[in-house]
């Protein structure tokens, strides 16, 4: 055809006297038209239409059948009669990929006549029939024309009461449009309670998508069924009607819910019964984000969300936890999560905390979050029940400090978490348990100062409880308080202490240190009274105590002193270390047990007071450790040891506070000088303050150079004397001697050898001496300034002749500023007797056996004579005189009646 038209088919029959042909089966007919657009020539070419009709049956009039030579111009010719339906199809895979199948989907024409077929006008093709559309529409009747895609299609306005969508799923009002660009829409659609609009709605058979210029969900309820309030601007939608589903994507704009209240950004899905969505609702300066969330009128949910809120002023992340399951409540103004498995962990980034919790619910209006604990408990490695929420700081120098907390708050506008029902925080060594149980945490992992709290030091010996305890937690191993602590004595008194500075060391264990000031009328027990410093170490059972501490009695004749001393205190059994220079607060010396004063005029006892005079020397004292006993009303002082078994060695001075009795025992100085005459004295002395008196109990050896065979004859001489009375070998202090003497071990098979055969098997050397006396009691006389003995004297042994008997006699040991004198006077009986004197390096000794003075008589000076080291006094004896020895005896007499 001139004007293009081409019919396509197998039988074809030309009648010229009809001047037609018959179309009886033809395939198709494809026409053509022209542009609207002229070329670069200014032509309008021809353009295929890009419609085919299909199934074509009829004639086409060649020319007027008396005009075969076409002579005449008859314009309508050539005409084409259809006789039968035809169709035109959109299943090309140039239509929105095909999806148009042409059994179900297609536009069918009724009989039509096409006149001009050589010279039609584009606006000539117009075919009247029904639109089938696979169920799209329902079908209707209209007009097909050329499109501006030249394609064969239609633009129609929907009735009034728009069409039906998808057998009724919906309905859709406006404009419907044909094309090869396929079925589309300009209109709205309503789907359950949406309206979706839009200019470019995509029709398939199964679907529809298409860019909503707008889409609104009408709040509703029927039943359970419910759905809010959505708005959405330019967003995209899928819509499967056969599955009841449609798909709503935002693009550039989020979603508005909940009548302002909330955006959704992400994809929503609609059914007959359900509004849900997968993305991110924002509301409150919050935001939830799950795969599944199930909208209601008023309220959302969702089976597995992460959930976040912003800081008050947006800047920054104040709230936010994985995996929990979420219910969002607009009309109750807050929202409820649980935790899916064992505890999801939610993060406070202004706070720098994390927690696992349970469940939380956040309360819009008050900008704030109540965290719910667990249902059950965990026991820590302590064996105490852990209960509720951890939370961990991660704040990079607090250490991962963490705590429990069954619940908590989360305060929005302030970003401060406050924990409730916190039973305790370990921090270092320690166990922290706040009074109230609230533990508040504030920005940058700030926690709170715990009032009135208490601390258990450490959480392995738990030694000790501060209680009422004001606790600045730094981190995991680092705090610093202050509180009291309760000493409570042997007699369970209690008495709180105030610990000013509560703290940890380098090795993250906890002490305390305060300082007890007198005013305070602090007692270690009602025998001690303190003040100074007291230091608490976890890793300690008892307190240290660095100060003074003085003793309670009411013996006037003995000054009360504070003393000084530093040391661990076990309030039930106080052992307070007492050293050789034990000072006053002021550092002066103090006494302890029986003194000589320094102008050697007295004798005075002294019980951790002050000296009469800084010279006076020791004559018997102890150090070690002070102890009151209780039962005999005793202050003692010795080594731990000499304190619980008192057969030990050492020294030990006790006072008896109701006899005012001073007691002492061990070795001995008597503060005297004799050169190279060597006195060793153990034994005990007792001096009683009221009256001022002082008596000792004494074992002494006396060693000088004499000759060995006047001194042998001195023991025969004794041994010889039948009638004397033998040694008390069971007098504790002969024991406790040999204990000094010899050592507890040596001595003790002594002891077991003397009582079973009255004399040593093996003699020792410590005791080959020219004298020793078992038995020598001894007073001290202030006129005389002397040492004298009283009562019978015991001698175990001159030299290596043992003798242990009972003599007569008298032993003074005498102060003199000259030089120091000894004199020992012993009789076995009236005519058997010994002298001895010693000053100034010259010993003097006569006796009533004259084999004894020959010996010395007639002996060469050179002989009696012994050298001396340097800085040593020489030493030299001779024979004294009779009258020298009565002077003596005459002399002491006199001191035995003062006495």
């Amino acid at each position: 055809m001139p004007a293009g038209s081409i019919f396509y088919g197998k039988t074809f029959a030309f009648n010229y006297d009809a001047f037609k042909i018959d179309i009886t089966d033809a395939d198709s007919l494809r026409m053509a038209v022209r542009s609207r657009e002229p070329n670069e020539r200014g032509e309008y070419p021809l353009v295929k239409v890009k419609s085919v009709i299909e199934h074509i049956n009829g004639d086409l009039l060649i020319d007027e059948p008396k005009n075969k030579s076409g002579y005449k111009n008859f314009s309508e010719y050539p005409i084409f009669h259809s006789a039968k339906d035809s169709y035109v199809y959109y299943q090309k895979r140039g239509i929105q990929g095909g999806v148009y199948n042409k059994d179900k989907f297609y536009f069918h024409l009724e009989p039509f006549t096409l006149d001009s077929l050589d010279n039609f006008s584009n606006a000539g093709l117009n075919f009247t029939g029904d639109f089938v559309s696979a169920g799209i529409f329902p079908q209707f009747k209209e007009n097909i024309k050329l499109q501006k895609d030249y394609s064969l299609g239609f633009q129609r306005p929907t009735p009034p009461e728009g069409f039906a969508l998808y057998g009724g799923k919906a309905k859709f009002n406006d404009t419907i449009m044909l094309s090869n660009e396929g079925l589309k829409g300009n209109g709205a659609i309503q789907y359950v309670t949406s309206t979706s609009k839009s200019k470019d709605f995509i029709f398939f058979p199964d679907s529809m998508n298409g860019i909503a210029q707008s889409f609104d969900v009408k709040e509703s309820k029927q039943g359970k069924v419910e759905f809010p309030q959505v708005k959405g601007d330019g967003v995209y939608i899928h819509w499967r009607p056969y599955k009841d589903v449609m798909h709503i994507r935002s693009r550039e704009q989020p979603f508005s819910t909940y009548n302002g209240q909330a955006v959704f950004a992400g994809s929503m899905y609609l059914t007959p019964t359900l509004l849900s969505g997968r993305g991110k609702a924002s509301f409150q300066k919050a935001e939830l984000e799950a795969n599944l969330i199930r909208f209601k009128i008023n309220s959302f949910d969702s089976d597995t969300a992460d959930f976040r809120l912003q800081t008050m002023e947006a800047s920054s992340l104040a709230f936010s936890t994985n995996n929990v399951n979420a219910h969002i409540d607009f009309s109750k103004r807050e929202g409820q999560f649980k935790t899916n498995g064992k505890g999801s962990i939610v993060k406070f980034p202004a706070n720098q905390y994390i927690c696992f919790m349970e469940s939380f619910k956040w309360f819009m209006d008050r900008s704030d979050i109540e965290l719910g604990g667990a249902d059950k408990s965990k026991t820590g490695a302590t064996d105490i029940d852990l209960q509720g929420t951890e939370f961990i700081s991660i704040h990079p120098k607090q250490d991962s400090l963490r705590f429990n907390a069954p619940r908590a708050r989360f305060d929005l506008k302030n970003n401060v978490i406050t924990a409730m029902d916190v039973r305790f925080i370990n921090v270092a060594d320690a166990r922290v348990s706040p009074d109230s149980g609230r533990v508040v945490i504030r920005k940058g992992a700030a926690m709170e100062t715990l009032k009135n709290a208490k601390i258990l030091a450490n959480t392995v010996t738990k030694y000790h409880t501060v209680y009422n305890a004001n606790v600045t937690i730094f981190a995991r191993k680092n705090y610093s308080g202050s509180g009291y602590y309760d000493y409570i004595d042997e007699l369970k008194k209690s008495q709180p202490i105030y610990f000013s500075n509560i703290t940890v060391d380098t090795t993250f264990q906890t002490y305390a240190e305060t300082q007890i000031e007198d005013s305070s009328k602090f007692m270690l027990s009602p025998n001690f009274e303190y003040k100074g410093k007291v230091k608490l170490q976890a890793t300690n059972h008892f307190l240290t105590f660095t100060g003074a501490t003085r003793i309670q009695h009411s013996c006037e004749m003995l000054k009360k002193s504070w003393f000084k001393f530093s040391a661990e205190i076990d309030p039930n059994k106080i052992l307070i270390p007492v050293s050789k220079d034990v000072t006053d607060e002021k550092g002066s010396k103090l006494g302890v047990g029986v003194l000589l004063s320094n102008d050697s005029t007295h004798i005075y006892s002294a019980f951790l007071s002050g000296k009469f005079g800084r010279g006076d020397s020791s004559v018997l004292r102890s150090e070690g450790f002070l102890f009151y006993d209780k039962i005999s009303k005793e202050y003692r002082i010795a080594e731990k040891e000499k304190l619980t078994e008192r057969n030990l060695t050492g020294n030990y001075v006790s006072l008896n506070i109701d006899k005012c009795l001073i007691y002492g025992e061990g070795k001995v100085n008597m503060g005297t000088d004799f050169g190279q005459v060597k006195t060793e004295a153990v034994g005990n002395a007792k001096h009683f303050l009221i009256p001022d008196s002082t008596a000792f109990d004494l074992m002494m050896t006396v060693d000088f150079f004499f000759d060995d065979g006047a001194i042998e004859k001195m023991g025969e001489t004794f041994n010889s004397i039948a009638d004397l009375k033998p040694v008390d070998f069971s007098r504790p202090t002969y024991e406790k001697g040999l204990r000094e003497i010899l050592g507890k071990e040596k001595a003790d098979k002594l002891i077991s050898q003397i009582n079973l055969y009255g004399s040593f098997r093996k003699f020792p050397d410590e005791l080959k001496k020219s004298i020793f006396f078992t038995d020598l009691k001894m007073r001290w006389n202030s006129r005389t300034r002397s040492y004298v003995s009283t009562g019978k004297i015991g001698i175990g042994n001159v030299d290596k002749v043992q003798i242990n008997k009972y003599v007569n006699g008298r032993v003074e040991l005498v102060k003199k500023k000259g030089g120091d004198i000894l004199n020992i006077y012993l009789e076995g009986d009236n005519n058997n007797w010994y002298y001895f004197n010693y000053t100034r390096g010259l010993m003097q000794a006569i006796s009533s056996n004259e084999a004894f003075n020959t010996v010395i008589k007639e002996m060469k000076p050179d002989k009696r004579q012994s050298k001396a080291e340097k800085g040593i006094s020489p030493y030299v004896y001779n024979l004294s005189t009779t009258r020298k020895k009565d002077d003596f005896l005459k002399k002491s007499a006199v001191t035995t009646e003062e006495e």
